[in-house]
């Protein structure tokens, strides 16, 4: 019989001692599901900020693209002008070469025909300055233009 106690008390002991550590074993349980919710929204949270930092990095990313874009096409544009603006002063260039060349031809022809009359040379001179006068002023705009452009 005091053994059959003995083994009773035991018992109870054991099966008190269990019910602690279950109730301990429950409260770590119930701890653990309380941090890994708090984690489970911290992490969501931290998601979320990501996604939005990820669209903000998209609509940035696409507004920098569109601007170097629109930078790219205005530098394009700029340098076409460019060139045709210096191909017309180089026409403008030539020309004005061209006609100077062409008065002093007409001079040097005519002072070789011409032992008849020094008033033609002489108009033709006055012809050959005021050619050079103009050349050498349309040289000096496009020259003027060239630099500017």
């Amino acid at each position: 019989e005091s053994k059959r106690i003995e083994l009773e008390e035991e018992h109870r002991a054991a099966l008190a001692a269990v019910n602690v550590e279950l109730t301990e074993a429950k409260a770590d349980v119930d701890e653990a599901q309380e941090a890994l919710e708090d984690e489970r929204l911290k992490s969501s949270e931290s998601i979320e900020q990501v996604r939005c930092l990820e669209e903000r990095l998209e609509r940035e990313t696409s507004r920098s693209e569109d601007r170097v874009s629109a930078a790219e096409s205005k530098r394009i544009e700029l340098e076409e002008e460019h060139r045709a603006a210096l191909a017309a002063v180089n026409v403008e260039l030539t020309e004005a070469k061209a006609d100077v060349d062409e008065a002093q031809e007409a001079l040097e022809d005519e002072r070789l025909k011409s032992s008849e009359s020094i008033e033609q040379v002489r108009c033709l001179e006055e012809r050959l300055e005021r050619e050079t006068s103009r050349s050498e002023d349309r040289v000096s705009a496009a020259e003027s233009k060239r630099i500017e452009l």
